[in-house]
This record gives structure tokens, sequence and C-alpha cells, in this order.
């Protein structure tokens, strides 16, 4: 596993397709949040983030690219800042969403309805070696890293 670090706070990170790999990303999206000024939002973006990685170790093919980047406010957007997060695989087959989970334990398609629910934004696009799986989480001042 690989980390760089781009222009202003974003962190982007190459990783192989293994399920071990899911704990390691929770491990870092933490210390990355944390670092970040963002402690508050932790837990909701950790989840997502374990999600995304998740659906690409187990349906996507590796390798996997997470990308963290935190965004400045904008006109369009109701909260003042906003982390985005993208997770790449190199699967062309699009994810689904299968509506609401019939029960609380059933997996099938609660991964990206927690995703769908929890952010501000979220969506699918494909390119040219397969996909990007991404969310942006809005942030309020009183979470927004000074």
């Amino acid at each position: 596993m690989s980390s760089r670090r781009r222009r202003g706070r974003c962190e982007c990170w190459d990783l192989p397709a293994e399920v071990s790999i899911v704990g390691k990303v929770r491990e870092i999206t933490r210390a990355i949040l944390a670092a970040w000024g963002l402690a508050e939002s932790i837990d909701d973006v950790e989840l997502m983030v374990d999600e995304l990685v998740g659906n690409a170790v187990v349906h996507g093919q590796g390798p996997i690219r997470l990308l963290l980047r935190l965004e400045p406010a904008t006109a369009e957007r109701s909260s003042d800042q906003a982390l985005v997060c993208e997770v790449t695989d190199t699967s062309p087959v699009m994810p689904r969403r299968s509506g609401t989970p019939a029960r609380r334990d059933d997996e099938d398609g609660r991964g990206l309805w927690i995703v769908e629910h929890l952010a501000e934004a979220f969506g699918v696009r494909p390119t040219e070696c397969g996909k990007v799986v991404w969310f942006r989480y809005g942030l309020h001042t009183e979470r927004a890293p000074s």
C-alpha cells in the first residue's frame, strides 16, 4: 500500500484488493480526519469509506485507489466545506442499490444505502479502466478545521 500527499488537504492510497485491507483503511481514515481537525465527523465518514472499500474488494477488481479530499465551500452547497471520498477499482460493473434492505441484518445493498443516507451527495462514474464510487460529506463551520 502506498500513500502520497497532493496539494492542499488531499490523501490518496493505492490498495490491494484484499479483505484484510478494509481494517487498515478504517485506521487510515480515522488518523487523517483527526489530523485535519474533523474528529466530530470520524464515525460517519469511517463507516462510508469502509462500505465503499469493502464493496470494491468484494465486488470489484484490484487494484483499488482511495482518495480523501477536503473541498472549500461553494455557493451551491449548504455546508461550509465538504470531505470527498473516491474509491476506484478496475471492474466496469456498476454497483446497484437494491433499495432499502429488507431486514437490519440484510447485507445485500446495505452499504450503498448507508452511504446514500449519510452523504450530502453520492454517485458512480465510469472511467477508462473501471469506475469511481464517490461521496461528498458536508462539514459545517463548527466541524471545519481552522
